[in-house]
């Protein structure tokens, strides 16, 4: 997919990670179309449900991308009981 939108290895792997690995959003972006993007800042304020940078977070990419993107990371409540 990369070879066909003149992208690297390497920028395809990280824009993929960028969308939680979904195979559907990573088509989206590769097609300049409308998709979420994530940074490892925006990981970070995930960490506090309390703090400015989620509610940012909730405004900006909404509650349906918060919770993918938490599962994605293992920070959703369910994925972290699983574990134990």
């Amino acid at each position: 997919m990369a070879n066909n939108h003149s992208m690297t290895l390497d920028d395809a792997l990280e824009l993929f990670e960028s969308v939680c690995c979904s195979k559907s959003h990573f088509k989206l972006a590769l097609e300049k179309k409308s998709y979420t993007k994530w940074t490892k800042m925006d990981d970070f304020g995930l960490t506090n449900e309390e703090s400015p940078e989620y509610e940012y977070l909730l405004k900006t990419k909404g509650k349906e991308e918060i919770e993918r993107r938490k599962k994605f990371l293992g920070l959703d409540k369910e994925a972290a009981a699983s574990v134990y």
